[in-house]
């Protein structure tokens, strides 16, 4: 996904390869049809490369909606609030902002749990 992100353009399974040389054209193409099955990315167009027909792909979801269909609101609340807690020196603005992130995820918690 960070690679398709990465670019403006559709990218084939050799524009890929290209662009992550240690991961094998197989392996690429073993990943794109799981993103394709979960919906997370689309065949864009054919085109021929090379005498042949190749299908590009684009991301359909943006990076932050796919990490948070990925990591359970719960999970990311507690990442949330602790990376605060850990990181502010002042407690009665830490205090305040964990609220604000706990009541954000009860307000959307139909996201995912």
């Amino acid at each position: 996904m960070q690679t398709l992100w990465s670019t403006s353009n559709a990218l084939s399974i050799g524009e890929i390869s290209k662009l992550i040389p240690k991961t094998s054209k197989g392996v690429i193409a073993e990943i794109l049809t799981r993103l394709l099955e979960k919906k997370a990315i689309y065949v864009e167009k054919i085109k021929v490369i090379n005498k042949s027909l190749t299908r590009t792909y684009r991301p359909k979801v943006s990076e932050e909606d796919y990490y948070t269909s990925v990591i359970p609101q719960r999970i990311l609340k507690k990442l949330v609030t602790n990376f605060i807690s850990k990181n502010s020196s002042n407690k009665v603005h830490a205090n305040s902002l964990i609220k604000e992130v706990q009541d954000y995820f009860n307000n959307n918690s139909d996201i995912n749990n």
